[in-house]
């Protein structure tokens, strides 16, 4: 569940100090925005509700699992 204060999140398993991913709800309560920690002053790319759960989704199926060793996508 993400926050709805603004702040940022990155997950619990995240070392400190280290470089990671990071999301919020953006300052109008109606999409998701997601940053890097290294690339502080870049612009986070936007989502809306709907495409952030979409690719939940596709994550929680395994849809970005990277291919064993030594096979490459598609081959």
């Amino acid at each position: 569940m993400l926050r709805t204060d603004g702040r940022w999140q990155k997950a619990s398993t995240s070392a400190r100090g280290r470089d990671c991913v990071q999301v919020r709800v953006d300052s109008r309560g109606v999409g998701i925005e997601v940053g890097d920690t290294k690339m502080s002053q870049a612009l986070p790319f936007s989502f809306t509700h709907d495409e952030w759960r979409a690719f939940l989704d596709a994550v929680k199926a395994g849809e970005f699992d990277l291919a064993p060793s030594g096979c490459r996508p598609g081959h």
